[in-house]
């Protein structure tokens, strides 16, 4: 009976993984959920967190670079809010600043000076504008020093 136990609780976590990539954390979240709603024995989930570790299904490392570089393309986001997920995710800091290391300044700045110029192309850069733009950035989780530099070349331009 445990190995059929075992056997759908595995085919749940691979197919929750075929989605896409998640955390250790993430994944033991949903199984233990699932587990108490199918009422099965909580210890087959340490020896499952195991194996897909061990079969490199899991890996924080893997999720949080995976997870950098979807927030890097259709979510463009700076370190604060990238770090504040990895960290709802349940990756560990060291990796988080590990994985952020690899993210250039010049990067960031070229996202953040993107996304401004299309949210701002028409606006005319004035002060209450530079406190919008300021306003909008942050909240995508973009440091005080990126935003300088992006209201200084955006002055420069006009």
């Amino acid at each position: 009976m445990q190995d059929e136990e075992y056997g759908k609780i595995k085919n749940y976590a691979l197919k929750l993984l075929s989605i896409r990539p998640r955390s250790v954390a993430e994944i033991k979240k949903r199984l233990t959920s699932y587990i108490a709603r199918k009422k099965f024995p909580v210890q087959i989930l340490d020896r499952l967190i195991k194996e897909l570790a061990d079969l490199n299904f899991l890996n924080d490392k893997d999720f949080a670079l995976w997870w950098l570089d979807q927030r890097g393309r259709a979510n463009i986001k700076g370190k604060t809010f990238i770090r504040a997920e990895l960290l709802q995710k349940g990756i560990d800091r060291e990796v988080i600043a590990e994985v952020l290391t690899g993210l250039e300044p010049e990067q960031e700045m070229d996202k953040a000076l993107q996304l401004t110029e299309k949210k701002f192309a028409s606006v005319k850069i004035s002060r209450d504008t530079e406190f919008k733009i300021g306003r909008y950035l942050t909240g995508r989780g973009f440091s005080y020093d990126i935003i300088k530099k992006v209201i200084d070349s955006l002055r420069q331009r006009s």
